[in-house]
């Protein structure tokens, strides 16, 4: 079904550029100090901070989408060879110095499984820990997601070439991935009616139970790089107020519910990734100056550009700092609680840091050599509020 209104109409090809948006690295903060919250053992306060992985998931959808879209429209083509360069070089680095340091851990302190089985169980976290949960090294569990991410990475930038090549309609392929979020929230909601103690896990963690909100984030992606909504100040309203609900529906539910809430699985994952989603979109066409002034704060910003450092190491951090140390012996439940949380998230802090400026910064900067895009003199769109420059972007490129 092919139709005149591709995915990215002509007269957009020389004006979409996604360049830097410092609100989007400021969500990315509050998505893994969220996560980071709630695995340092604060779940009093942040039982919902699983969620900051749902937000990693719609950003990334978005941005992966985006960033295509934009190779597309300037070179006609999509180089994947270049795309997969860049995605190593962005993504392997760290993780695979976290995995020879839990390597060697486990030669020189071999746990009760012994150092061969343990061995195989760290390896399980190259992008196989979502289909294997039960195999994978405890330090390494949290990289669930990351396995979901690259397996997206796998097919859908493949997928979205096809869809371009044979000028499949825009609103042919939103729709066809409202489907697909359709059919996992299906495939879900099944699995979960039917779960049982052993299987409560696969649901929660499986490329085909959560990938819904990186399809959601396909779907904003497509609406902002095709512009295939029209801003008007009836949508700038409309947006804005969409905006601010979602923003604070989604706060409410970070605070408020647990990852075994019912309803998660019958839609609700969906919905909140159509929340931040609906929050992402409203950046670019209805921008609030309220929310730019708190997600452009700049030690915010900082953690959105650590963030998949922070979100790599840190929970291995946690663990073994527990192990070797424990909670401290303060009477007070809550200020036992806190306190641990404080050293162990600033350990992680400094730990990702080091990552991030000896190890992944030197892989960016290579990365920046296989860039997709052309840099002009303004990154600019027709729904940009603010103009980039050019010297920005070469500083600070959007992190996916």
């Amino acid at each position: 079904m092919a139709g005149t209104d591709k995915i990215v109409p002509a007269d957009l090809q020389s004006r979409f550029r996604l360049g830097y948006r410092p609100a989007l690295d400021g969500l990315r903060g509050i998505s893994i100090l969220v996560v980071m919250c709630l695995h340092g053992g604060m779940v009093w306060l942040f039982q919902g901070g699983f969620l900051g992985v749902d937000i990693f998931f719609v950003l990334s959808g978005f941005l992966i989408t985006s960033l295509l879209l934009e190779e597309w429209t300037q070179t006609g083509t999509i180089n994947f060879r270049n795309f997969y360069i860049r995605r190593g070089l962005r993504l392997l680095p760290p993780l695979l110095l976290v995995i020879a340091i839990c390597l060697l851990v486990v030669t020189f302190f071999p746990p009760a499984q012994g150092s061969a089985e343990a061995a195989k169980s760290i390896l399980v976290a190259l992008y196989l820990s979502d289909w294997m949960p039960a195999r994978v090294f405890p330090p390494l569990f949290h990289t669930w997601s990351l396995s979901i991410e690259e397996q997206f990475y796998l097919v859908w930038p493949l997928l979205l070439f096809f869809l371009l090549r044979l000028r499949i309609s825009s609103r042919f392929v939103v729709w066809g991935l409202f489907a697909g979020v359709l059919m996992l929230n299906v495939n879900r909601a099944v699995l979960w009616y039917h779960h049982t103690e052993a299987n409560l896990v696969r649901v929660y963690v499986s490329l085909d139970t959560r990938s819904d909100t990186l399809l959601i984030g396909c779907i904003a992606g497509i609406l902002v790089s095709g512009a295939l909504i029209r801003p008007s100040k009836l949508t700038s309203t409309v947006l804005r107020i969409m905006t601010v609900a979602s923003a604070l529906a989604v706060t409410v539910l970070i605070f408020a519910i647990s990852a075994t809430f019912p309803p998660l699985y019958y839609g609700g994952f969906s919905a909140i990734g159509f929340m931040v989603a609906t929050i992402i979109i409203g950046l670019f066409y209805a921008p609030l100056n309220f929310a730019n002034t708190i997600l452009e704060f700049p030690l915010l910003r900082w953690f959105g550009r650590l963030s998949y450092g922070l979100y790599l190491w840190h929970y291995s951090v946690y663990l073994f700092y527990d192990s070797l140390f424990g909670p401290f012996p303060f009477r007070s439940y809550t200020l036992r609680i806190c306190s641990t949380f404080v050293v162990k998230f600033l350990l992680a802090v400094a730990v990702s840091s080091l990552s991030f400026y000896f190890v992944e910064q030197p892989a960016l900067r290579l990365k920046k050599r296989f860039s997709a895009v052309r840099a002009g003199k303004y990154s600019e769109s027709p729904v940009e509020h603010r103009m980039v420059p050019a010297r920005e972007q070469a500083e600070v490129l959007p992190q996916t």
